[in-house]
């Protein structure tokens, strides 16, 4: 048998369920669109972007465990890369696309009131975040479509704690659906987060950008500086 038949994909119930709430998914996208290339372009745009989710949602793979972290995120980037196929057919290049996925994702982010935003850092430095990460981890680590990456705590000094990671699953998915491009930008939005909920974030190697392993160390209080490959769509 075939390894890959083996992998769990969405229940029928469920692409019915993600492709019913299409237009509110996709509806700060299409804002966004609205904002710089106006309606006409974003009707059209929009129709294509529901034909491409329709096509590859029911491929999204399905980790184990009800509470798995990398669902949340596999399910995410079906709505980018549905979104930026969308946008490339309509000629608009990587760069067009990935500025707008940057204003979406900091809109959202930005909205979060600042009580939250205490609350999700505290959470974010207390083992028992730490805990759920290495467990939502082992659970994709032999997946052929999941990640290998190892969660660790910090030495208090340089980071609170770290991840490296070897195999990244948005970064196969990527390529499965022929948007590699996309993943020179695929921290933008841990880079948002960071800033956002004051998590320190430092990105010194990313497989997104052809190095051998994705490093991130995150401390609490250290300001979250803008990487250089996201400047391009973020400072436009």
């Amino acid at each position: 048998m075939n390894k890959n038949s083996k992998i769990k994909r969405m229940n029928p119930a469920l692409v019915k369920k993600r492709l019913g709430k299409f237009e509110k998914s996709f509806k700060p996208y299409k804002d966004g669109v609205i904002v710089k290339y106006g309606k006409d372009f974003a009707d059209v745009m929009m129709k294509k972007a529901h034909d491409e989710y329709e096509k590859i949602i029911p491929e999204v793979p399905v980790f184990r465990g009800r509470l798995n972290i990398f669902n949340t995120v596999m399910g995410v980037n079906a709505i980018i890369v549905s979104f930026h196929r969308a946008m490339r057919a309509c000629g608009k290049s990587v760069e067009e696309s990935g500025t707008i996925l940057f204003k979406v994702a900091e809109r959202e982010h930005e909205a979060i009131p600042k009580p939250v935003r205490w609350v999700a850092r505290k959470m974010m430095f207390s083992p028992l975040f730490l805990s759920f990460t290495r467990s939502s981890a082992k659970k994709v680590y032999d997946h052929p479509e999941g990640w290998k990456i190892d969660y660790q705590k910090g030495d208090g000094k340089q980071s609170d704690w770290n991840f490296e990671c070897s195999e990244c699953g948005v970064i196969k998915y990527f390529k499965k659906q022929g948007v590699e491009e996309l993943g020179q930008y695929c921290n933008y939005v841990d880079f948002i987060q960071s800033r956002t909920f004051g998590l320190g974030l430092l990105n010194p190697k990313n497989l997104g950008l052809g190095d051998e392993l994705c490093i991130e160390t995150f401390k609490q209080g250290r300001k979250t500086e803008l990487p250089d490959n996201l400047k391009i769509i973020a400072e436009k």
